[in-house]
């Protein structure tokens, strides 16, 4: 039985391994390679194999620095906010947020979220709590979703003495509402 592809006039045949894979199996080519690599600046495209026809004695090096705006927040989830703020009531024993938020026996969570850990004002915390701090540890939304699944295995010896919340729809409502306590 035959059978004639109805594109058989555009059809291309995928010859890359015999054509290209054998170019690109060998060592890579490292001449030509600045001594040390820095960002200048930001492009939508990244064209960095020098021109052959070019000596690179004759190439100039870019010195301008472009402005790079700071990324826009990204908007927040009213409707999971709302969910979270429901949710936030199991936390409201222990933590405060908005503008009269103070500390109880656990810091105000106002800009919490992407924030350095242990960095409230005023808060004594605990001895796990200063060491992760110091080791540089950022309470971004995964972070702070692992702490919330269950705080005690996820850092030994914190004064959180909460069970967790199991329900990840929770965890990420309660974090969807912190967002927006930002500093």
């Amino acid at each position: 039985m035959e059978f004639e592809m109805p594109n058989k006039a555009g059809f291309v045949v995928d010859d890359r391994a015999e054509a290209e894979y054998v170019i690109w199996s060998g060592a890579p080519c490292m001449e030509y390679c600045k001594d040390s690599v820095e960002i200048t600046m930001r492009a939508l495209v990244l064209d960095v194999t020098p021109d052959l026809d070019v000596a690179p004695e004759a190439v100039t090096p870019v010195s301008v620095v472009a402005e790079v705006p700071e990324p826009e927040a990204a908007a927040i989830d009213l409707e999971l906010a709302a969910a979270g703020e429901k949710v936030f009531k199991k936390c409201k024993s222990c933590h405060q947020v908005g503008e009269r938020a103070k500390n109880k026996s656990g810091p105000i969570l106002n800009g919490v979220v992407n924030h350095a850990a242990g960095s409230v004002d005023g808060f004594k915390y605990s001895k796990a709590m200063k060491a992760v701090a110091e080791g540089g540890l950022i309470w971004t939304e995964y972070e702070l979703a692992a702490f919330l699944t269950k705080p005690k295995a996820y850092l030994k010896g914190t004064k959180m003495s909460f069970t967790g919340l199991r329900n990840e729809a929770d965890q990420l409502a309660v974090i969807e509402y912190l967002k927006t306590f930002a500093n």
